[in-house]
């Protein structure tokens, strides 16, 4: 017969070895933070080789520009100098560009597509709403349908993305509606990069943060230099409270590409929480001037960088002690 030391001692060894812990040892889990903010247009690019072209974006510009000028009605030089005018913040003549294009290709929908993205930009955001709500919802009934979902060019995947970025501005059943088949056509392509930001962004605002890790640490496998993708990695460790590795990777993000407004936001926190306040006011400077929404901002800097502003603590649940 074993007496209780023994037993004891027996079942101390079992669990270590099994590596699991006594009921009573659980506890609690840790406590997370959520995002309390979310992407922006400017956030994302839509010219597929900008990055690759940003140091010399002005003679592109300007080469391309002549281009158009000698051959307005072909097709892939206006889509490609128009998306690189809204890339560059030339909205209005954005504008002009693809209202011509729609009416030179009308059987083709890209130009209507990012001619609504310049209303948005615009705050025209019903008008962007009409032509990409159609193709968010034939895509969302296809799949609920259980139907092949076709081919997806460029000009889809930007359509349901910039709906989502500013679903915000609708009633909210629009915006619930919206944001519930964005996220399950999203699933269906999470190795995309756009539809990967998203659905990051949204693991970030529900205080997912392991599960945002995850996902982005597999997307820049195949995508390492993805801007965003790091900045949202960014922001996981800034949620954790890990500053000098948050503040790591969006450098990482400003040395691939410098203009994105949300990324410098971010770098400005990172800096205020470690007390590098003079270099936080630099940071925020830069995302003003690529963001005049930033710009017209009244927020007192100190508010803006203050951990509390843009996250939430969400208390951790008692675990049941069961297994």
């Amino acid at each position: 017969m074993f007496r209780i030391k023994e037993l004891l001692l027996i079942l101390s060894v079992g669990l270590l070895l099994f590596n699991v812990q006594p009921c009573n040892a659980l506890g609690k889990n840790q406590d997370t933070h959520k995002w309390l903010e979310s992407l922006r247009l400017k956030d994302f690019y839509m010219l597929p080789s900008f990055l690759e072209i940003k140091e010399k974006s002005k003679d592109y510009k300007n080469n391309l520009s002549t281009q158009y000028q000698n051959t307005p009605d072909v097709f892939s030089v206006a889509v490609e100098y128009g998306l690189l005018l809204i890339d560059l913040g030339i909205i209005e003549r954005a504008r002009t560009v693809f209202e011509k294009a729609q009416g030179d290709f009308v059987g083709n929908p890209t130009p209507k597509v990012y001619r609504a993205l310049v209303d948005a930009y615009q705050g025209k955001y019903e008008s962007a709403k009409s032509t990409w709500y159609p193709i968010l919802k034939e895509r969302y009934d296809m799949l609920l349908g259980g139907q092949y979902l076709g081919m997806w060019l460029p000009h889809h995947v930007d359509a349901i993305v910039s709906l989502y970025l500013i679903k915000d501005n609708f009633p909210e059943k629009d915006k619930l509606e919206i944001e519930k088949m964005t996220l399950e056509v999203a699933k269906l392509f999470g190795k995309n990069p756009k539809f990967a930001a998203i659905l990051a962004s949204k693991d970030l605002q529900e205080g997912k943060l392991d599960s945002a890790k995850g996902r982005l640490g597999k997307v820049l496998d195949q995508h390492p230099d993805e801007p965003l993708l790091i900045t949202l990695l960014g922001i996981t460790n800034l949620l954790s409270e890990n500053y000098n590795e948050a503040l790591k990777l969006f450098d990482k993000t400003n040395e691939i590409y410098p203009k994105f407004p949300t990324n410098n936001i971010m770098k400005a926190r990172a800096l205020y929480a470690l007390k590098r306040k003079e270099e936080a006011n630099k940071a925020i400077e830069l995302a003003r001037k690529y963001d005049p929404i930033l710009e017209e901002s009244d927020i007192k800097l100190n508010k803006m960088l203050a951990f509390k502003t843009y996250s939430k603590k969400i208390k951790a649940k008692e675990n049941s002690g069961t297994f």
